[in-house]
């Protein structure tokens, strides 16, 4: 525990992310046992409260109160952006690593099917697909994955380009170590910081995407709230309703920041020409 601490106070940026995230994260996932109110109870009688004592962050047009569903909608937001940066990481990593190391034609192959992924308008796609009648978690879950992978692949693939040149590398090689050892034991632990910081800053960029499809109400939907639900619930009368927007909006965008200076932070420590001076 001593090392991680120490760790995360090399960088300023990495610290203060941290701090954020850790705060964000233990709203999300602890305040629900603390809170008097569950997200999907409705009160009629209390409906649009502003903030008071007895609701924070005042209810919604169900009577629910915000402050509870803002704490669900951390854990299905977090978990949907979470998820599928893992899933995108695997698949990214995976074709990264065998494109560079392999070459040849399935290098040529693979680098093709990058480049036809990229020319898919991500949100466009996910919009039309779920827009159809097919939404739910694991489906955008699925496909914020099957949309985001390429750009981890490009960057494993030219870490790796550079890496399979050094002479460890050829003299591995050159005794007869099988391509699987050489690429996990000495391949695959060089490009870990580049996938690191490549992961994290993909969770800000999926955390937006998926706040925007819900915001658009083709995401989470009732009786589940994520942070983007609960923001469009206040599109009605953003004035009148202040409270139900203003909030869900801060987190997202405080979650947002966070995950990018955690992933500056980790860039600088991580980068070779880092001089522990930031």
């Amino acid at each position: 525990m001593k090392r991680i601490v120490n760790f995360i106070c090399l960088d300023k940026s990495l610290y203060a992310g941290s701090i954020l995230i850790g705060i964000i994260i233990l709203f999300s996932l602890i305040g629900p046992f603390l809170s008097p109110y569950n997200y999907r109870s409705q009160n009629l009688s209390e409906a649009l409260q502003s903030p008071s004592i007895s609701h924070p962050l005042g209810t919604d047009y169900y009577g629910r109160d915000v402050l509870a569903r803002m704490m669900h909608g951390g854990q299905i937001t977090l978990g949907i952006a979470l998820l599928a940066t893992t899933i995108a990481v695997l698949i990214g990593m995976t074709i990264g690593l065998i494109s560079a190391f392999v070459g040849g034609w399935l290098d040529r192959i693979l680098m093709r099917l990058v480049d036809i992924m990229l020319g898919f308008p991500k949100l466009f796609v996910i919009l039309l697909v779920i827009g159809m009648g097919y939404s739910s978690i694991g489906l955008i879950i699925l496909f914020l994955a099957i949309f985001s992978w390429m750009e981890i692949a490009r960057i494993i693939r030219s870490e790796v380009l550079v890496i399979k040149e050094q002479l460890y590398i050829k003299s591995a090689e050159a005794i007869g170590l099988r391509r699987r050892r050489i690429i996990f034991i000495h391949i695959l632990p060089n490009v870990m910081g580049t996938i690191i910081v490549s992961s994290v800053l993909l969770i800000s960029t999926l955390i937006l995407i998926e706040s925007s499809i819900s915001f658009l109400g083709l995401g989470v939907q009732p009786p589940n709230a994520s942070w983007g639900t609960i923001l469009t619930e206040g599109r009605f009368d953003p004035i009148g309703t202040w409270w139900i927007s203003v909030f869900s909006g801060i987190f997202i965008i405080a979650a947002i920041i966070g995950f990018n200076l955690i992933g500056d932070g980790l860039r600088n420590i991580l980068d070779p020409k880092f001089t522990g001076n930031s």
